[in-house]
């Protein structure tokens, strides 16, 4: 049963009585926004990069929309989950619900944006997310249904402005149908899942990439004290800019981020190919030569302002250490080659990795820090963690292939 609230005093539905939304007003973070949409789009990763990165995200979203009703759920239960394990006999509703969640997101995905399906804010659209994401079926109160009626007619109604740019359009729709919804909590259970559905199929609709789908519900979590601060002006004078300047904010930052972490991604994988492809074309070199070489160029760190010693290079990584241990000479000769060959740089006794042979100073340092910053999160499981990002993995194909043709010179 729906509470007083719901329901103004002649028993209509209630709604925002002055959306008076300036496009003007935003057009500054709204330009950023359709900038760093743009450069998204261009950003070229492997597939299995990319998905992995995918995988994390989708999995904080909903870490994040569940999280405010349950307290026990970790980060790491979801991503046990989509590696397709179980959790623990005592989890099996938090297991439920995370699937429910999982799937219900999935299908929005795959029918908007694989097989394009026009995807309409209905009473039956809306009550079929519902319940997608809770536990058992339920029966809508009537004056559930004509809450939901007034509701679609609102959102399908032209509540934000006409903008030249679509994506713009669908992510001020779905902020603030998602207010809206929030607001006005209108099931007992599972409101609060069935708005990110919601805004999600918005987002998705309007052309908005699944990859940045969760910036918004993974913002309201980490600031959920502004959030529903936010969310309480709203319910006292039914005007939704001031949450709409929140969310935009957030939801900037959030791509910025994204962006910027798949940039510095690109670059990394853009100087492994280089490595690769520099010392496959050095025709002196033998066979074992080569794939010694590389080993020592993939475990070199990516920080231009500490170097490495040559006593420090010796033992970069276990690896390295079994591989020059019986002669020093040897790892000498390697380094004068890689210099030789333009991957590595010798500055007052220390070696750094010439990464400015493929990449502008400018932006080479954006990619440098936000490595660094990636390093220093805390990555509390294996199963997403981004390839390759901070100091490069050793190639254990390459260990596999070196110590097969008998390691040294």
């Amino acid at each position: 049963m729906l509470t007083s609230k719901y329901i103004n005093s002649t028993g209509g539905v209630t709604s925002f009585k002055n959306v008076e939304l300036s496009v003007h007003k935003h057009a500054f973070i709204l330009g950023k926004i359709v900038a760093y949409l743009e450069d998204l789009n261009n950003i070229s990763l492997l597939p299995q990069v990319r998905n992995e990165y995918l995988r994390s995200k989708i999995a904080s979203g909903i870490y994040s929309v569940l999280a405010w009703e349950e307290s026990e759920i970790k980060l790491e239960q979801i991503a046990q989950i989509q590696a397709g394990n179980s959790l623990p006999a005592g989890k099996v509703f938090l297991e439920d619900r995370i699937k429910k969640m999982l799937a219900a997101e999935h299908d929005l995905y795959k029918d908007i944006a694989i097989e394009k399906k026009h995807t309409q804010i209905t009473p039956d659209f809306i009550k079929k997310m519902h319940l997608k994401t809770i536990a058992e079926d339920v029966a809508f109160s009537p004056e559930q249904e004509e809450w939901l009626d007034g509701f679609c007619s609102w959102v399908n109604s032209e509540v934000v402005p006409i903008h030249p740019e679509t994506e713009v359009k669908a992510i001020l729709k779905a902020i603030l149908t998602q207010a809206y919804f929030e607001w006005m909590q209108p099931f007992n259970s599972g409101s609060k899942q069935t708005g990110q559905l919601l805004e999600m199929a918005l987002l998705l609709e309007g052309g908005i990439p699944y990859l940045v789908a969760h910036i918004l519900p993974v913002f309201y979590y980490e600031t959920r004290s502004l959030y529903q601060r936010r969310l309480d002006i709203v319910s006292k004078d039914e005007n939704p800019n001031s949450f709409i300047e929140y969310a935009l904010q957030g939801f900037c930052d959030g791509l910025e981020d994204i962006l910027q972490t798949l940039q510095a991604q690109q670059f990394v994988i853009t100087w492994q190919h280089y490595i690769d492809t520099t010392l496959a074309n050095d025709e002196d070199a033998i066979k074992k030569v080569t794939i010694r070489r590389k080993l020592l160029m993939h475990a070199f760190p990516l920080n231009l302002e500490d170097g490495q010693k040559f006593e420090d290079v010796l033992v970069l990584t276990p690896a390295i250490a079994r591989v020059y241990a019986k002669s020093s000479k040897t790892a000498r000769r390697d380094l004068q080659a890689l210099i030789d060959l333009g991957l590595l740089t010798k500055k007052k006794m220390k070696y750094y990795p010439n990464v400015t042979a493929i990449l502008g100073e400018m932006a080479l340092k954006s990619s440098l820090v936000k490595l660094e910053q990636l390093k220093k999160k805390e990555i509390k499981y294996s199963h997403h963690v981004m390839p390759m990002i901070g100091a490069m993995e050793l190639k254990s194909e390459l260990l596999q292939t070196l110590n097969e043709l008998n390691g040294g010179e």
